[in-house]
């Protein structure tokens, strides 16, 4: 019965703090819609937001953002990281990989960059 409860229990709080990153991402959104109204060629915006399409799935959204930001800033290894991140959760592996390069070639101390261009290539070995 107590191993039920406790199970019972951190579903229940799983459930709340998958609810409160929703929220969170969502007003995220929110705030940095504002902030490119006011500010349309902020590339920080561009790629915060599109963290937050990422965290919700909406991986169109986020590639948009990403791409906007590279735009903007064609040397900026955090658009591409992320750009590649959405890439990937799409399972267009060939563009997260080329993006996920092009990251590295820009931040090769990267650990992050490191280990998804690892992870790739063991995907690909599958």
């Amino acid at each position: 019965m107590k191993k039920h409860l406790f199970i019972f229990v951190a579903l229940v709080l799983l459930a709340t703090v998958a609810g409160a990153d929703e929220e969170a991402s969502g007003k995220a959104i929110e705030l940095f819609t504002q902030v490119l109204s006011m500010d349309p060629g902020n590339v920080a915006a561009y790629i915060s937001r599109g963290t937050a399409y990422t965290e919700r799935g909406q991986l169109n959204m986020a590639i948009e953002d990403f791409t906007e930001a590279l735009r903007l800033d064609p040397d900026n290894a955090a658009a591409y990281l992320g750009r590649g991140n959405a890439y990937f959760y799409s399972e267009d592996l060939a563009s997260a990989k080329s993006d996920i390069e092009a990251a590295f070639r820009l931040d090769p101390n990267n650990k992050h960059v490191e280990f998804l261009l690892d992870l790739l290539m063991f995907m690909k070995g599958r």
